[in-house]
């Protein structure tokens, strides 16, 4: 991971930009092929990467009400993530404890099995288990008379802890706490109070290749001007990457007098910075629809009948944000204040080792 900016269009001139403070840079490393090719690599993964570290299942807000429970697979391990009380998640392996059956098939075309119980039945002897994972049924009982503690009969627990509204479960009973796991990002993202924002979509996909390969498409911006040419017309950005740990986090530098702006929203390049707003805006809300909101497209539509047309890009950009906010207000929707130096620490996502990703606001 590098620390050196990347200039998202290269024709473009530099002199009015702030570029990152650059971090001396790593030594070169080459990773071979097969990391992302071998059997034998993956098998390793299998025992020394995923279960070994804190993965993220799903939002809080999944489980809203008592017996709602989701699952979780990752290679051949399945678990259940099920809230037990207002107050309390917890998870166990989707086994049974007799023969090894799962307990909760994933339906055809799901990515994973969802519904709300109170408890769970194995579809092979039907043995239930209560939401505590305790075995509170197993037929013809009094033909085990040796061996059926609540112990061995019970579901073996996964550790499963919360952070910025997401759930977190790790198969290692001696992993790091989730807090200590996600240093530093989660200092540096409590501010943006990641609990009370919801998805307003969200699409699954399948990709035919190594994991690591789909997740570093998204660990730098070196690929904007070629992988994304549409947007270089709106104006240059300086993007970079940066390690953070095991994490990483990108995001872009601003211009001279925009450092409120630092790593997060754009404003258009051009002539009339009203104008451009509105149309990067436009644009982004209907090819890539993400990385802004409704109120945001609003706004910036409305900046020509609002700001003088002599306005300068700085007050176009706090105009621009300070009528969105009220707007957003007005509705009960309330952005997190944050000081611009702790913005511009925080980039724009966040990749999270091994495979999870965040956007901050």
């Amino acid at each position: 991971m590098s620390d050196k900016p990347h200039r998202t269009d290269d024709t473009s001139d530099t002199s009015d930009t702030d570029s990152a403070t650059a971090e001396p840079l790593s030594r070169p490393l080459t990773i071979g092929v097969e990391a992302y090719l071998s059997e034998e690599y993956a098998r390793a993964e299998r025992d020394r990467l995923w279960a070994k570290v804190w993965q993220q299942v799903g939002r809080v807000e999944e489980l809203a009400a008592t017996g709602d429970h989701l699952t979780y697979d990752i290679l051949d391990d399945s678990v259940i993530v099920v809230r037990t009380a207002p107050d309390t998640i917890r998870a166990y392996y989707n086994v049974c404890s007799h023969r090894g059956r799962r307990l909760l098939d994933t339906p055809p075309g799901k990515r994973d099995a969802r519904g709300r119980g109170r408890g769970f039945v194995c579809g092979f002897h039907g043995w239930r288990y209560d939401l505590e994972g305790r075995c509170t049924h197993v037929p013809e009982r009094e033909d085990w008379p040796r061996g059926l503690s609540e112990t061995a009969a019970g579901l073996s627990e996964v550790r499963v802890d919360t952070w910025g509204g997401w759930i977190w479960i790790t198969m290692d009973p001696d992993c790091e706490p989730l807090r200590d796991y996600l240093e530093p990002a989660a200092t540096l993202l409590d501010p943006f109070h990641l609990e009370n924002m919801r998805y307003r979509w969200r699409r699954w996909l399948v990709f035919d290749c190594n994991w690591k390969t789909a997740l570093e498409a998204f660990m730098e911006t070196y690929h904007v001007p070629y992988t994304h040419p549409e947007f270089t017309r709106f104006g240059s950005f300086l993007g970079w990457s940066r390690a953070q740990g095991r994490h990483s986090n990108i995001g872009y530098d601003a211009p001279k007098g925009l450092d409120e702006n630092q790593a997060k929203l754009r404003l258009g390049g051009g002539t009339d910075p009203r104008e451009s707003t509105a149309e990067l805006q436009n644009f982004t809300w209907a090819n890539a629809n993400t990385n802004t909101t409704r109120t945001l497209v609003d706004a910036a539509n409305r900046l020509a009948d609002e700001v003088p047309g002599e306005a300068t890009a700085a007050e176009v950009l706090k105009h621009w944000l300070d009528t969105a906010r009220r707007k957003d207000a007005e509705r009960g929707v309330v952005w997190p204040t944050v000081d611009p130096a702790h913005v511009a620490k925080s980039g724009t996502a966040w990749q999270i080792f091994p495979t999870s990703r965040s956007g901050t606001p």
